[in-house]
């Protein structure tokens, strides 16, 4: 009896292989966190075997390190290319903040995952560092954007770390905890539509916007 042909494995299949395991862990390190995400739980939800994890990371640290890495410098790489020099500050700060939640969306599991790590204080500090690296060049895109709004007299004399953390707090927050939020509007009598990203997109780039407008500009758009 010939026997039946063998399924190709994703072990055969090195790029789908990292992929499934990034997938994984950033689904698990959202939910457990670091140390509940074992590499024995990544390995099986990814359908792979977990000597494939130090086969291509060299160990869960660096599979968290090689996701922070890969996530946060595509994200750099596409606010940076959203900031056009050449628009008004005001709607380079809208397209900042809609390229933010197209990343989020696109990795739904990155949010949770990183504000985690942050609100357990330290614990992990290894794995801090991964993120601290970028949230400086982020800051100085913000930064950027709020001093050419501040010299041709659109925006108001703002702090650019409050204003980012305005942002990205509000997006990182938004993100994270989608599936909660419509789960507690389920269970709500009246409860009103649970709210879409678009809609949320919109709201976080007028009460920027608005925010920091300058005056003279504010008081030019009541006339």
């Amino acid at each position: 009896m010939t026997a039946p042909p063998r399924r190709r494995t994703k072990a055969r299949d090195p790029q789908g292989t990292r992929r499934a395991l990034k997938e994984a862990a950033t689904t698990l390190f959202a939910r457990r966190g670091f140390a509940g995400a074992t590499a024995d739980r990544i390995a099986r939800k990814a359908g792979v075997n977990k000597a494939m994890i130090n086969y291509h990371f060299g160990g869960k640290r660096g599979l968290y390190s090689a996701i922070v890495r890969e996530s946060f410098g595509t994200l750099l790489d596409r606010l940076r290319g959203a900031v056009d020099e050449e628009a008004a500050p005001a709607d380079q700060l809208r397209g900042f903040i809609a390229t933010f939640a197209e990343m989020a969306q696109g990795l739904p599991d990155l949010p949770a995952m990183l504000l985690r790590e942050m609100m357990a204080g330290g614990e992990h500090r290894d794995l801090d560092r991964e993120v601290f690296e970028f949230l400086p060049q982020i800051l100085g895109t913000v930064r950027g954007v709020l001093e050419a709004g501040i010299r041709d007299g659109s925006f108001r004399a703002v702090n650019p770390l409050l204003t980012h953390l305005s942002m990205i707090g509000g997006l990182m927050f938004f993100f994270a905890t989608d599936e909660f939020r419509r789960r507690a509007l389920a269970e709500m009598k009246h409860a009103p539509a649970p709210p879409s990203a678009a809609d949320f997109v919109s709201h976080l780039q007028d009460v920027m916007t608005r925010g920091i407008v300058a005056e003279r500009h504010a008081a030019a758009r009541k006339r």
